[in-house]
């Protein structure tokens, strides 16, 4: 399953909400059997943050 665009309620004034969903692949791992605190797999926490977003991730550095 791929995340969708939701409305954000009371986030809308967050200005990366992608980054929602990338902690949403920590509480899920977190909440399973992963260490707390562990590396993640970079590839599809990045696609999915991806798909939210719609296109690339901006870069403020």
């Amino acid at each position: 399953m791929r995340p969708t665009r939701q409305p954000l309620g009371p986030y809308q004034h967050l200005t990366e909400p992608e980054r929602l969903v990338g902690n949403l692949h920590r509480a899920y791992a977190e909440h399973g059997d992963a260490v707390l605190g562990a590396e993640l797999p970079t590839h599809p926490t990045l696609a999915d943050m991806i798909t939210f977003n719609q296109g690339p991730l901006p870069c403020g550095a």
